[in-house]
Parts: structure tokens; sequence; C-alpha cells
């Protein structure tokens, strides 16, 4: 059975980065999702202080390191 557990593969310093960060992993055909810390939105301050982090499944936790290098600045 394939592990479905998230694993964060990115963490990033904004909403914006996030998205485009998911929009890449989604290219490759790579489920992701975001995960962040900012009080249910009432204080999206605190995405800076812990960042904004990109989740995809364990299984695809390696190939999804892999694309983002490869896409990397």
């Amino acid at each position: 059975m394939p592990d479905r557990s998230p694993v964060s593969v990115a963490e990033c310093t904004s909403e914006a980065e996030a998205a485009i960060t998911m929009a890449v992993l989604g290219s490759y055909g790579i489920e992701a999702v975001v995960s962040r810390d900012d009080a249910g939105g009432m204080q999206p301050g605190l995405s800076f202080v812990h960042g904004v982090k990109v989740l995809v499944a364990a299984e695809d936790a390696a190939e999804a390191r892999r694309v983002l290098a490869e896409n990397a600045e």
C-alpha cells in the first residue's frame, strides 16, 4: 500500500511562492497542498514567522524534491 502521509518538500516565505511551487509540482503530476499557521487567516503575519509549507504524499517526496531542485532559479 502506498504511503500517502504528508511530507514537507518546501518551505516558502509567502502564499504566492507556495502557489508557484505547487503549480510546478502539479505540472509534473505531483499533487501538493499548502500548510500554514496564520490563526485561521486572522493573523497572516504569522506565515512570515513560521513559513508556508508545501506538502506531498511521502511516496512522491523524492520525485518532488528532484523536480524542485531542477526548477530552482
